[in-house]
This record gives C-alpha cells, structure tokens and sequence, in this order.
C-alpha cells in the first residue's frame, strides 16, 4: 500500500482534486481528517465510526492515521487531504517527517481568486462543493491590507512545510490548481503514488466562481488598481476548471 496525504491551503482546488484521486480505481483519498470537531471520512461511513476515530485522534494520533489509510475500501493507495495549519507539532512530525508517507503539495497560484473564495466561504459558510452549489456566491469586499496580510500567511505557511520537508530529504509532488485539467499532468501524480496512469475523470462538477475574478469584488476598482501598481494583472482571470 501507498500512504499519502495532499497538503494545500484552503480554497485551492484541493476538493477538486480529492475527487480526481478517489475517480481513479486503486485510490482513495479521504478529507481533513484533520479538521477540529469533524471527521471527514469519505462515504458511507457511519456516525459510531466517526466518533471513534475523532477520541482515537485526540488519544492515541498514530494509531489513528494507521487506521485512516487502512479505511480505503480495499484499494492498495489511501491517503487524506490536509489544510495548512491543521497538522500542529503532533501532525508535523508524524505526517511530515514520516518519509513513507509521500507528500502531494497543491498550489493555486492565484491569489486574487483565492481570496475572493475565501471572503465568499466565510460569508455564506459554503467551505465544499455541495454546499456552494446550493448558496448563491456573493460580492466581496477588495481590501489592499487585508489582501496583503492573506498573501504573507499563506506564502509563510507553504514555507515552513516546504522548508520542513526539505530537511528531511522527503520527495515531494508539486502541482497546481492551474494543472487539476491537465491529464499529463494527473497521470503524473498517478506515477508519483505508484498507481495506474490512465487517468479517470471524476464525476464532481466545479463550483468555482466566475473566471473574470475582479467582478467578483463590489469594488472592482480597488482590486484592479492594487493589481497594476504590483504588477499582478494575470491575477485578473482564471481560467475556469470543467
């Protein structure tokens, strides 16, 4: 068996990702079972179930991530997704510095998308597809600190894993939201993981918001005018996922 795990920061696709992984016959990948006060496993998984493995989490954390790969419905590579931040000192070392455990670090290059997702997510608290799916997306607020200081945490945040990892002479799997369209790209990582690498589409629809990411702001022109003065027009669109 692989064990796994795909690092990312919130908003980066990672959702999207999850599902290719777990479209793919050999693999599963499960949530943040990580995340405080939930147990994200994927699936048919009963309530009994979930709660045992939250009081192992909290009791006894290697035998709980033993456990949480084994849960992969008999497929040979299991992994879980985790935000930056959710790991901890307890986390840290024994998902980042277990060089058994391959690394799979997901980027959004974007910064501008991803904060308008994140001001969005925290207004309607629609975190996941189904739950964008069923809340109408609103306008945001553009705000040149605030959008600065989002910048600074996340670029510290895939430092200090990056740097971490590095010291421990880990491999490690970079792709980018940009990349999740990208067969060659996904046959890759598949490579990486040591699974097959005809890759199978997932079922799951995106839910990303509009590709012209300043009309997502209720003032364009603050966010357009930040992004010229730094140079960051290319942050003005994305290109939408299928």
């Amino acid at each position: 068996m692989t064990r796994f795990v795909v690092i990312a920061s919130a908003r980066s696709g990672s959702n999207r990702l999850v599902e290719q992984l777990c479209a793919q016959p050999d693999i599963w990948c499960h949530g943040e079972v990580l995340q405080r006060d939930k147990m994200p496993i994927k699936r048919g998984s009963a309530d009994r179930l979930k709660q045992k493995l939250k009081n192992l989490r909290e009791r006894d954390f290697d035998t709980f991530l033993r456990k949480i790969f084994k849960l992969s419905r008999g497929r040979p590579h299991s992994g879980f997704k985790v935000l930056l931040g959710q790991l901890g000192d307890r986390g840290s070392a024994a998902v980042l510095d277990e060089p058994d455990i391959r690394k799979i670090v997901l980027s959004r290059d974007n910064m501008l998308a991803c904060y308008s997702s994140t001001l969005a997510a925290r207004e309607t608290g629609a975190w996941n597809p189904v739950q964008m799916a069923k809340s109408e997306r609103p306008l945001v607020r553009f705000g040149p600190l605030a959008f600065q200081a989002f910048q600074d945490k996340i670029a510290s945040a895939y430092r200090v894993v990056s740097d971490r990892l590095e010291a421990g002479g880990q491999t490690v799997h970079r792709v980018r939201t940009d990349e999740l369209n990208d067969n060659a790209r996904i046959a890759a990582l598949l490579a990486f993981l040591g699974a097959e690498t005809e890759v199978v589409e997932p079922e799951m629809q995106s839910s990303r918001g509009p590709s012209d990411i300043l009309s997502r702001f209720v003032n364009p022109a603050d966010a357009e005018r930040y992004l010229r003065e730094n140079d960051l027009m290319h942050w003005a669109h994305e290109a939408p996922q299928s």
